[in-house]
């Protein structure tokens, strides 16, 4: 079958200093890069990994921001657009199946409101020979006057000489689509609406795709999260947060301890939500998840999903976390060789090493090419917050935690991505900030294999 890339969206990382009581654990770490460096940046976004190649975001502080490339414990180049309109790096995906990585990357004006441009840069270029694929106010192929108006959550890959970059598109008459460039060895590149608004939702076909977030390409198909928005304008009923009468309902009996609803990684407001694959070529959709097929919830007898995340995507694997009618949260592997839909862990297991239990995914999980998990993980204690992996579904393994320390010094915060897990090369890669005057932040690599952060 198809094999399927990682890709993801853009986690942006914020300083946050607080207190607690940490557990001791004699581990050094060894950062990639942090606020100490010389001629290092202010702040970072999470990091993305792939292979040996790390990506992160820099230079918040400034209005041209840069993507740092790394090759193991090496800067490769740093890319940035200095001058241009759309000057601000706000997105990106990495592609390393060639001799030389392709970055897509989507560029935003320096005030960050408004996504204006997608690019592909290959390795080692100037950024003024970076391919375009399209800018904002650009023509909408196969829309009669319309235009472009904005742009999202691009993912790259290459199979057979053929280059392909998914993409949200949205243009000034209500039209959203996921878009599809390809761009073959020899000739002409062209672009594609893949699914759109017109296009019915699987097993509830009188509602609509309104609403199209985070398309993952592989070489056939793009796995997406779709729904029919949760406004009561185009189905049901919504509360004053912008809740269908279920999610409004978990809501207030399940607060978001670790974390605020809006930048939860759930999508609890939107209605007939689901993940889905659509056929590049043939623009069939296919459910993997969804409220409007009722689909059982692994490990929960007799409920159904009820709201989802974006998805990740890696080999033939598909990673989300899901909230089920039972109102319990979980993360959840599919696998595309065997349509099988497996839990990976739920709230109110156990934390390995602790007499604790899981008690929310605020920001999904990363997935690896053999069905491997990684995840960020909250707790009823803060020590406990952190991040863990799973290889086979069942057993967990803490990575690091709040309760460690870093060269004696107490960590008060941990950001890693649904981007932050490599398979290919056994990597995490994490954003630390320790609590030291003044706090120190920046990116560490973990190595699986040795179990020691490199």
């Amino acid at each position: 079958s198809s094999r399927l890339v990682v890709s993801a969206f853009c986690n942006l990382a914020v300083m946050r200093i607080g207190a607690f009581l940490p557990v001791a654990l004699g581990s050094t770490f060894n950062p990639l890069i942090n606020t100490t460096t010389a001629g290092a940046p202010a702040s970072f976004s999470f990091p993305k990994v792939k292979g040996d190649f790390t990506v992160f975001n820099s230079k918040y502080d400034n209005e041209t921001s840069a993507l740092q490339v790394y090759r193991d414990n090496a800067v490769l180049e740093a890319i940035s657009y200095p001058g241009a309109e759309y000057n601000f790096i706000g997105d990106w995906d990495l592609d390393t199946s060639a001799e030389k990585y392709n970055l897509v990357i989507m560029a935003v004006d320096s005030n960050l409101e408004n996504p204006g441009g997608l690019y592909v840069h290959v390795e080692g270029t100037p950024t003024a020979s970076d391919v375009t694929i399209m800018q904002l106010g650009d023509a909408v192929p196969g829309r009669s006057g319309e235009t472009f108006t904005y742009i999202a959550s691009p993912s790259i890959g290459t199979w057979n000489g053929v280059t392909q970059v998914s993409f949200v598109g949205y243009s000034n008459a209500g039209y959203r689509a996921i878009w599809v460039w390809s761009r073959p060895a020899t000739g002409a590149a062209t672009l594609r609406a893949v699914v759109d608004n017109t296009k019915p939702i699987p097993d509830d076909e009188q509602y609509l795709f309104q609403c199209l977030y985070s398309p993952v390409v592989n070489e056939t198909t793009v796995v997406f999260f779709g729904s029919n928005c949760g406004t009561s304008s185009n189905k049901g009923q919504t509360d004053e947060n912008g809740y269908g009468p279920v999610q409004a309902q978990w809501m207030r009996t399940h607060p978001l301890g670790s974390t605020t609803a809006a930048s939860h990684a759930l999508r609890v407001e939107h209605l007939d939500a689901g993940i889905y694959t659509v056929g590049i070529h043939s623009s069939k959709v296919s459910v993997v998840a969804s409220q409007a097929s009722k689909t059982p919830v692994p490990g929960q007898p007799n409920t159904t999903f009820n709201a989802f995340s974006d998805p990740v995507v890696a080999g033939d694997f598909v990673g989300f976390s899901g909230l089920s009618t039972g109102g319990i949260i979980g993360l959840y592997r599919f696998d595309a060789t065997t349509a099988g839909l497996e839990k990976v862990v739920q709230v109110g297991e156990a934390i390995p090493n602790t007499n604790s239990t899981f008690s929310d995914f605020p920001r999904g999980c990363s997935v690896g090419a053999n069905g491997e998990v990684a995840f960020y993980a909250a707790a009823p204690e803060t020590e406990n917050f952190g991040v863990y992996t799973t290889t086979n579904g069942v057993t967990v393994t803490k990575v690091v935690s709040l309760g460690d320390k870093m060269d004696g010094n107490t960590l008060d915060y941990i950001g890693f991505g649904q981007d932050g897990y490599a398979a290919e090369s056994s990597t995490l890669a994490l954003y630390f900030v320790y609590v030291t005057q003044p706090p120190v932040a920046g990116i560490w690599l973990y190595d699986q294999q040795s179990s020691v952060l490199v």
